[in-house]
C-alpha cells in the first residue's frame, strides 16, 4: 500500500482578504480559529480548499475562481487592495503558500496571482519557503500550452518553465530551483488532502437517488451528497450511527429503499419500532451528520485527512457540543495523521475544548488563534498558546467571556431582588 503523502504543518496567505500583510497559520492535529462575527476566521480556513481545488484543477483559470469557496467574488475582491501592507514585498499580488516539516527547517512552495486581463487570473510568481521570489516572464513567441515561465527580478537571464495543470505541476526544463522540485510532490498531493465543509449543511433531499452514487472521495460543501456518501460506505455509517447511540439514543440507518435509492433514519433505542426519516429530526442531528462523516472519512483513511469545519457546532446543543469535541479529540490523539480545522464563535466549544486540555489532551496539539479585524480594515489572527492547566496566556484578549458572565451576574442581581421583595410583602 502507498504511503500516503506528508501533511503541511503551515498554510501562508498575503495580500489576500484582509489579510494584508503575511499572515501564517499552524495547522496542528487541531487548529482552532476563535473570534466574534465577521472578523475574518471563514476567509483565512477557507484559503485551505481554495488551495486544494486549485490543485486538482486543469483549467486555464488557476485559482479555482468557480468553485463554492469564494461565493462568486472577482479576483479584485478576493485580495486586500486599499490596504497598505507593512512589509515590502517583491511581488505585491495575492499569494497563497503551504510548508512542510523536513530534517533542516522546512520546505514549502508560495504562489502568487494576478488578473492581467480582467478575465482570467494567473500566477505572477512563484518562491521556495527560503528563496526569492521568481516573476512570470513573459512569453517571446507562441505561447506552449500550460507552459509558464519564470524569471529572476535581478537577473532576467536566470530562468525556467514549469508545466501547470490548475496548481499542481511539473518541471518543463532542468534549471528549476531545487528547493521547488522537492516540494512539488508535496504541493501536488495536497490537491487531494482537504476536506472543507462550510457553516450550512444538510442532505440535498430525503433520499439520494442511485445516480448520486458517484464514489466520489469528498463531500459537498454543503452535505447536500452526504447520505449517497455514507451508502457507499457501511463503515463509516457504523462509526458515526456510535454516536448518535451514545449521545441521542439512536441508531443511524442509512439503508435501501428500492427503486427510489437511499435514505438516512434514526432508529431510538428506548422506543423500539419508532424510526424517523433524519430529515424529521432537530436541526442539530441533521448538520453534525455531515460533520461526523468527514471525521470518520478522516480517521479510517478513506477520506482526505485534512478536515476544515465551520461552525461545526451549528444548531447543537451545549452537551452536544461538549461531546463533538470528544469526537475531534479522540481522531487527533490516535494514529491517524489527521489534521482538523475548524473556526467557531461558539464559547461552548472553546471551553470544551480547555476541559479536553484538563483532562489530559496535549495542548502542543493544539494550535489556538484569535482572529480580529483592526480599525484600518486589516485582519490578524494572534496564535494563543493554551497552557496545561487549560487556561490561555496573555495574547488572548481580555472581556471574551464578559458578556455570559456580565448576563449572569444580572440574573443573579434580580433573582436576589425579587427575593428580598417577596420577603418584605410578607410583613412581621
Amino acid at each position: 500500500m502507498e504511503k500516503p503523502a506528508q501533511l503541511p504543518d503551515a498554510l501562508i496567505v498575503g495580500g489576500y482578504r484582509g489579510y494584508a500583510d503575511e499572515q501564517r497559520l499552524e495547522l496542528r492535529p487541531l487548529t482552532v480559529l476563535f473570534g466574534r462575527n465577521n472578523s475574518g476566521k471563514s476567509a483565512l480556513v477557507r484559503a485551505l480548499p481554495l488551495l486544494s481545488a486549485s490543485i486538482r484543477g486543469t483549467g486555464a483559470q488557476v485559482l479555482d475562481m468557480a468553485g463554492p469557496v469564494v461565493r462568486g467574488a472577482s479576483f479584485d475582491e478576493m485580495t486586500s487592495r486599499g490596504l497598505e501592507r507593512s512589509d515590502e514585498l517583491e511581488i505585491r499580488d495575492m499569494y497563497l503558500g503551504l510548508r512542510w516539516p523536513c530534517e533542516v527547517g522546512e520546505v514549502g512552495i508560495d504562489v502568487s496571482f494576478h488578473w492581467p486581463d480582467r478575465k482570467l487570473v494567473a500566477v505572477s510568481g512563484i518562491r521556495s519557503a527560503s528563496g526569492p521570489w521568481w516573476r512570470h516572464r513573459l512569453q517571446r513567441g507562441p505561447a506552449t500550452p500550460g507552459i509558464v515561465g519564470f524569471e529572476s527580478r535581478e537577473d532576467p537571464s536566470r530562468a525556467f518553465d514549469l508545466k501547470l495543470a490548475g496548481l499542481s505541476f511539473e518541471a518543463a526544463d532542468d534549471a528549476v530551483p531545487r528547493e521547488l522540485v522537492t516540494a512539488r510532490p508535496l504541493w501536488n498531493a495536497f490537491g487531494g488532502q482537504v476536506q472543507w465543509l462550510s457553516a450550512s449543511r444538510r442532505p440535498g433531499d430525503r433520499r439520494a437517488e442511485y445516480a448520486e452514487l458517484t464514489g466520489s472521495p469528498l463531500l459537498e460543501h454543503d452535505g447536500r451528497n452526504v447520505i449517497a456518501f455514507l451508502a457507499e460506505r457501511p463503515s463509516l455509517t457504523k462509526a458515526i450511527s456510535s454516536w448518535y447511540e451514545q449521545h441521542l439514543g439512536a441508531r443511524l440507518v442509512v439503508s435501501e429503499q428500492s427503486p427510489i435509492g437511499y435514505d438516512a433514519r434514526l432508529e431510538y433505542t428506548s422506543r423500539p419500532g419508532q424510526v424517523v426519516n433524519l430529515l424529521d429530526t432537530g436541526e442539530g442531528n441533521v448538520q453534525v451528520l455531515s460533520v461526523l462523516a468527514a471525521l470518520s472519512g478522516a480517521a479510517d483513511g478513506s477520506g482526505p485527512p485534512i478536515v476544515v469545519l465551520e461552525e461545526p457546532e451549528s444548531h447543537l446543543h451545549p452537551h452536544l457540543q461538549m461531546a463533538l469535541a470528544e469526537r475531534i479529540a479522540k481522531l487527533v490523539t490516535g494514529d491517524v495523521d489527521a489534521r482538523i480545522v475548524l473556526e467557531t464563535h461558539s464559547e461552548h466549544l472553546l471551553l470544551a475544548v480547555q476541559k479536553l486540555v484538563l483532562e489530559g489532551l496535549d495542548p502542543k496539539s493544539i494550535a489556538l488563534y484569535w482572529v480580529e479585524q483592526l480599525a484600518d480594515g486589516r485582519t490578524i489572527a494572534e496564535r494563543v498558546e493554551i497552557r496545561e492547566d487549560g487556561t490561555f496566556d496573555e495574547k488572548w484578549p481580555p472581556g471574551v467571556f464578559d458578556d455570559t458572565l456580565q448576563l449572569a451576574r444580572r440574573i443573579m442581581q434580580l433573582q436576589l431582588e425579587r427575593s428580598d421583595f417577596a420577603r418584605a410583602g410578607e410583613g412581621p
